[in-house]
């Protein structure tokens, strides 16, 4: 399959950047994580999802969905 491929291709970084998120305090470990390797974590996730939707022709799609909110409104109680 073309995202099997283009994945397998950056093997090693995603290797690396599972190692960081699986001894973290977000998976299985006690250590925190760096924003700097949080960033590479983004980082690579888009740039992956990005050539997995060139190569297949998608319309980045991705992007398209749904995210956190960058404000939350104010109730009145």
């Amino acid at each position: 399959h073309p995202a099997g491929v283009i994945a397998y291709k950056s093997r090693n970084d995603r290797l690396n950047l599972l190692e960081i998120r699986n001894n973290s305090i977000f998976a299985h470990g006690l250590k925190p994580v760096k924003k700097e390797d949080a960033e590479k974590f983004y980082n690579y996730t888009c740039d992956l999802l990005n050539e997995i939707e060139e190569t297949m022709k998608l319309p980045n799609r991705y992007k398209e969905q749904v995210r956190f909110p960058l404000e939350l409104p104010v109730l009145k109680l």
